[in-house]
């Protein structure tokens, strides 16, 4: 993919200042960016990642499954009605439904130890940095976070 894409909602732009977000002050934030379809925001270094279909599914399911404790709201966040919308116009909607049929069978078995695991992967992957919650339970899963 040419694009920046939200990851929430799959809306694309060739240009990054269609996600660029004002600050309080009326300047541009450096380093939030902001889905201007699902009004969802995200990081630099996310909205900058090249995810291809693959990766993508498993980095939603994957998050919705880590996050679905300690974030409720995260689920909430992915909108799946236009997410199916640009997922075809991407000409990826195939890949991407396959694979996370696939994710979601590989996780049905899952710790959520291993669920981080699986998710951190990916992350390491692709240099984003999940939230520290996330580091803390997967670098020491004993300390309650």
């Amino acid at each position: 993919m040419n694009y920046f894409v939200c990851i929430f909602c799959g809306y694309h732009s060739k240009e990054l200042l269609d996600f660029r977000v004002t600050t309080t002050s009326g300047l541009y934030s450096r380093k939030t960016f902001g889905c201007p379809s699902c009004k969802q925001t995200m990081r630099e270094r996310t909205i900058k990642s090249k995810f291809n279909a693959r990766e993508w599914a498993r980095y939603i399911y994957l998050c919705i499954r880590c996050y679905k404790e300690k974030d409720k709201e995260y689920f909430h966040r992915i909108s799946f009605d236009k997410l199916k919308r640009n997922l075809k116009i991407l000409g990826v909607a195939g890949e991407f439904w396959e694979e996370w049929k696939q994710v979601k069978e590989d996780a049905k078995e899952k710790t959520s130890d291993e669920l981080f695991r699986m998710l951190f992967e990916i992350v390491e992957h692709k240099e984003i940095k999940p939230k520290k919650t996330t580091m803390d339970a997967f670098i020491n899963p004993k300390v309650k976070t």
